[in-house]
């Protein structure tokens, strides 16, 4: 089932990029009269209900690129960490609900053009992450993560050990797991909605200082038929502020970059303290919830210690990028 697996993206999560909380959502705007279509392209539903229903023996293969970019000036250099990584995801009815596994294939890094190993990355190659659904999609267990902060030490320098070993708590991981899951998947099911609507809602990013409360919107942009499916396009962002978060969800779209204006990035850039904007889509099929693709970019900038250079503002840009190919396995005998 093509459900981004959170620890796959550990490598940002170990770098500031933490889970989110979201809050039940509320709709904050009502939606816009939809105007006349003369583009061409396929009509507009009304509205959508999502309902969690995915066809058993569902396999999905996810390839996904995320690209990191961290700047700390002229002390601290800039250099860019560009992952590659292969996902199956296989989903299967259950007594009391339904398995999905979900293993890592493969998986290449690079930095700054040079193919590097990464420890978390190796950890996850080859290993199976079992989540535990309830039979309306609700996340209730997941299995396969107990020894990966012990798996990733391999390898590494001794010193580093402690550090991995905390960061890859099994507890912290699977709540973070359950935090991602109910954001995606469960507060969504069951909800009908329609085109143009906006939700907004609040979250916690929880990072080695206190914690940063965000604002959250969540547009359901588009809504369209697809054959015998119904297919939702999904914009979301989020910030410190509503009036920032807002000025995302008008940017969340692969060419929104070059419209980014410099007034935005100075506020992004408040000296002395963390601050996370983000934004993003998403596609997702609402008669089984089945996510086709996806987008998310997040931007944080913190006042960081590095060694041999002290204390220094780094601005680090997270994106991340996933397609899915889904078929229904054939069953054997």
């Amino acid at each position: 089932m093509p459900y981004r697996l959170a620890l796959i993206l550990l490598s940002a999560t170990l770098a500031g990029c933490a889970a989110r909380r979201a809050e039940a959502p509320r709709p904050a705007v009502e939606p816009p009269v939809a105007a006349p279509d003369v583009s061409g392209a396929a009509p507009s539903a009304a509205e959508a209900t999502f309902t969690f229903a995915p066809p058993d023996g569902l396999v999905c293969q996810e390839r996904r690129r995320q690209t990191v970019v961290k700047d700390a000036g002229k002390a601290g250099g800039t250099t860019e960490d560009v992952s590659d990584a292969v996902v199956r995801h296989r989903m299967a009815r259950a007594r009391d609900g339904w398995r999905l596994t979900s293993t890592m294939l493969s998986a290449q890094v690079s930095r700054n053009g040079t193919p590097v190993s990464e420890p978390v990355t190796a950890a996850l190659v080859g290993r199976e992450v079992v989540y535990v659904l309830a039979p309306d999609g609700s996340l209730r267990e997941v299995r396969g993560l107990e020894d990966l902060g012990e798996a990733a030490t391999r390898g590494v320098a001794p010193e580093m050990h402690a550090a991995l070993r905390a960061m890859l708590d099994p507890a912290t991981l699977e709540r973070r797991e359950k935090m991602d899951w109910q954001r995606r998947i469960g507060d969504l099911a069951g909800r009908r909605v329609q085109a143009g609507e906006v939700w907004e809602g609040q979250a916690e990013l929880a990072g080695q200082g206190a914690a940063t409360s965000l604002v959250t919107l969540t547009r359901f942009t588009r809504i369209e038929p697809r054959g015998d499916r119904t297919v939702v396009t999904i914009d979301f962002a989020y910030a410190g502020d509503r009036e920032t978060a807002q000025r995302r969800l008008e940017q969340a779209d692969p060419g929104a970059e070059r419209r980014r204006s410099s007034g935005a990035r100075d506020r992004e850039s408040d000296a002395g303290r963390a601050v996370v904007v983000g934004d993003g889509s998403r596609v997702i099929e609402a008669g089984t919830m089945t996510v086709l693709s996806e987008r998310l970019r997040q931007v944080t900038v913190a006042p960081t210690d590095l060694a041999g250079v002290g204390r220094v503002q780094v601005r680090r840009t997270d994106v991340r990028e996933s397609v899915y190919d889904c078929a229904v396995a054939a069953r054997t005998r």
